[in-house]
């Protein structure tokens, strides 16, 4: 298996919530009778992220609805209040802040500190930790195929514990863990910056998918411009008794904040999904940091060609590789990047290739615990350099996380395993050299040269 890195997504949220629960896949596609939905109430989502939430959230009956204002107050009832009783309003709140998202429901029946809602199930989750708010319904829509009621948040008023197929309940005595995640936004051509702070659900399959189409939607609502956009983006991930993961990418698209796929799969939100689902241990992430600074013009740069001038180089000489760029809406120019030409490699054929820095990726092992996760996360290369792999006939291995490089064919016999180890993994030893570039590049060339034995 390939180690865990950041790719770029086709599909922004596809995927986030994992295969649809029994439950609700018993209903797709049927004729007969199906849940009432629930609604979602969003507020402060563009209309583009609401459309990306519906087709996440369509196979679960749940529908989202724009409402106004943010998140609602965080106060929990007074001593002797009964924030619900039964046919009243209950809401689990998905995120909260500057934008809010909140499905409504209705309270069937409550037991001291216990509440039962809903009478079907929100996400069919299990047991989960959600804030549970009280709610004011604004009015119903009427409607013979989907009626369903309209709503706010009003403040927090306990924990959804169960999300079954019967129900949901929540515990009124109880709170819900979320992770707050702050976004500051620089805009380069204006001059404009602002700060947005968000708390989202602390669970792995909604932390990612809500995490990402807030920060979608936060950078949807600052700058909506349908136009050239270089994007730089810095974020720190902290996860409890590990060393803050920071990470930092570019990307340029044609079509603005409205590229929710290239936003959204840059590194620092690629990673929040890498992690929370890492198949090691259960992990969270109790804070989130963004820094995204936004630049109205095309700073990218493709790679059309490379070459050196030394047919047949020496083993351990330095070869001079010409590259080939062509900046958008400037001449061609050509950098030269001085590469050493391994010592052993006399005799045989090499590979050098120039990407762009998305494009490369370190030898690294399959990751076997959580810390090599985030190892692995750190080991790229920025996206505004060029980065020059030379790949040789020699080979390595990677044994239970552990790399071994220029063996020869008995010392790579005697670390295989008579019976085939699935974390075994040969490949090819590979000098990479990552040298800035100024702007995102793109693109890739490939040269093969034969190395002469050193003269005597």
């Amino acid at each position: 298996r390939p180690a865990p890195g950041p790719a770029r997504a086709s599909a922004p949220l596809g995927g986030l919530l994992g295969p649809t629960p029994p439950y609700w896949e018993r209903f797709r596609d049927s004729e007969g009778p199906v849940p009432a939905v629930t609604p979602l109430l969003l507020g402060g989502f563009s209309s583009r992220v609401r459309r990306l939430l519906g087709e996440l959230l369509g196979d679960y009956g749940m529908v989202p609805v724009e409402a106004g204002g943010a998140g609602g107050a965080r106060r929990l009832p007074r001593a002797g209040e009964r924030p619900f009783v039964p046919g009243s309003a209950i809401g689990v709140q998905l995120v909260r802040g500057d934008l809010s998202a909140t499905g409504i429901g209705t309270v069937t029946a409550v037991r001291n500190d216990d509440v039962l809602a809903f009478g079907h199930p929100m996400f069919n989750f299990g047991q989960q930790h959600f804030p549970v708010v009280t709610a004011r319904i604004l009015t119903v829509l009427a409607s013979r195929r989907r009626s369903f009621k309209i709503g706010e948040p009003v403040a927090e008023a306990g924990a959804l514990t169960q999300d079954r197929q019967p129900c949901i309940i929540a515990d009124t005595s109880a709170t819900g863990p979320m992770t707050p995640v702050i976004v500051r936004v620089d805009d380069r051509t204006t001059g404009r910056r602002d700060r947005f702070e968000l708390e989202v659900v602390r669970d792995r399959f909604l932390l990612p998918a809500f995490g990402l189409s807030a920060v979608a939607a936060v950078l949807d609502r600052f700058a909506s411009d349908r136009t050239d956009l270089t994007v730089t983006m810095r974020g720190t991930l902290r996860v409890p008794g590990r060393a803050p993961l920071t990470l930092e990418d570019h990307a340029f698209t044609e079509i603005g904040t409205a590229d929710a796929g290239t936003l959204l799969s840059m590194r620092p939100l690629s990673a929040l999904r890498t992690i929370v689902r890492n198949e090691f241990e259960p992990a969270e992430v109790e804070r989130v940091e963004l820094d995204v600074t936004l630049d109205f013009r095309r700073e990218e740069a493709e790679i059309v060609g490379a070459y050196v001038t030394a047919e047949e180089p020496e083993a351990g000489s330095r070869v001079s590789v010409h590259v080939v760029l062509r900046p958008f809406a400037e001449p061609e120019e050509v950098r030269v990047i001085p590469v050493e030409v391994p010592v052993t490699a006399g005799g045989q054929r090499i590979q050098i290739e120039v990407t762009g820095g998305s494009d490369a990726r370190p030898p690294q092992p399959h990751p076997q615990s959580l810390d090599d996760v985030m190892q692995t996360l750190r080991r790229t290369f920025p996206a505004t350099s060029r980065v020059v792999t030379v790949t040789r006939p020699s080979r390595g291995v990677i044994v239970r996380g552990h790399v071994a490089e220029h063996l020869p064919p008995s010392a790579l016999d005697a670390l295989r395993p008579v019976a085939q180890d699935a974390l075994e993994q040969p490949f090819r030893t590979a000098l990479q050299l990552a040298v800035p570039a100024g702007r995102v590049v793109e693109g890739r060339a490939r040269i093969r040269l034969r190395v002469r034995e050193p003269d005597s």
